[in-house]
């Protein structure tokens, strides 16, 4: 048996983390690290206190029986509060909705990028893997593919880099961003490698491709003219039916400390480097080698890709192949 003081503190201990990783969730940007303690010590404080009504389980029906009319009143009172808060929290009403109002996720909206739903990816020793699968019919017993990005690093890779993946229209319009490294993911300043960097020095092409879609132009402010919808729901849908429309799919990569004669910011070094290729759902073309095509340059916000390659060395190896398989619809 537990003793009762252990029991106690740690409970305490719990409860205290559950308040203060809940208000990190609250007030800052989603962090992993943040979520797994959350959980790990939600189930402890569930653990604590399961013990400590297993050691009172003749105390609550003893406590209603014998209290006064007035006190089952008030503890009728109290649950019927709590019946409502856990409703306005689920259905996102009053005064749930307005609370929430103030958090990270509602302030930040704009900067925030949660990919579809549709897409996954994996990592293993550095290659990358993403797959981007047909939205499901209601009979679908599992999800067809519709891409398949192969990225295969080279051994240049000696710190994480930032890396995003999307696709646009030949005209340049971003359609659907499929890849985005985490830590750049949920703020527009985020912290990379230690520094405060805004996405824009990071990913530019792809930071300037994203004001299409947010509103928010890279430099910060808001851009009033674009058509921004509230939830980013820009897909790829129509473009995996039609076959004579392509697209094309762009790989965005920037490894840090990477300097040479040429650049010599200490955590940007060399820019991020831009590969890209046309992609189309015809049975003809199933299958594209993404190619290098440019950087992103310096403090690019004007977002265009700079094709002049003489100053990036190493920057450049640092992709060994980016693959794609591409399927087409098929409504049968």
């Amino acid at each position: 048996m537990f003793n009762k003081h252990l029991m106690n503190y740690g409970l305490l201990i719990s409860f205290v983390i559950l308040m203060v990783t809940g208000i990190i969730a609250y007030l800052l940007p989603f962090s992993l690290n943040n979520t797994r303690v959350h959980i790990v010590f939600a189930f402890a404080t569930i653990f604590f206190i399961g013990y400590h009504l297993t050691q009172k389980y003749g105390y609550f029906p003893k406590a209603i029986t014998r209290t006064s009319l007035r006190t089952r009143q008030l503890l009728l009172l109290i649950l019927c509060i709590l019946i409502f808060v856990l409703v306005s929290a689920l259905q996102n009403i009053a005064p749930i909705s307005k609370f929430m109002d103030w958090s990270y996720e509602s302030r930040h909206q704009r900067e925030i990028l949660r990919v579809s739903p549709n897409t996954a990816t994996q990592i293993i020793e550095n290659n990358l893997h993403t797959v981007r699968s047909f939205e499901p019919k209601e009979d679908d017993t599992q999800r067809a593919v519709a891409l398949d990005i192969e990225v295969r690093m080279s051994a240049q890779i000696t710190h994480k880099p930032a890396i995003a993946i999307w696709a646009e229209s030949t005209t340049g319009a971003l359609i659907e961003t499929l890849y985005l490294s985490p830590e750049l993911a949920y703020s527009d300043s985020p912290t990379w490698h230690g520094q405060t960097v805004n996405r824009s020095k990071i990913l530019p092409i792809w930071r300037s491709r994203f004001t299409l879609i947010s509103g928010l132009e890279p430099n910060g402010t808001i851009d009033g003219s674009t058509g921004a919808t509230a939830n980013h729901t820009f897909s790829l849908k129509k473009y995996f039916s039609q076959a004579e429309q392509e697209y094309l799919i762009f790989f965005e990569i920037n490894q840090p400390f990477d300097t040479n004669k040429d650049w010599q910011d200490k955590l940007l070094g060399q820019p991020s480097v831009v590969y890209s290729t046309y992609m189309e759902h015809s049975d003809l073309k199933k299958y594209a080698i993404l190619e290098l095509t440019g950087h992103g340059g310096s403090n690019n916000l004007g977002g265009g890709i700079e094709y002049e390659l003489d100053t990036i060395t190493t920057a450049k190896e640092l992709v060994d192949l980016i693959l794609i398989s591409g399927a087409k619809y098929r409504s049968e």
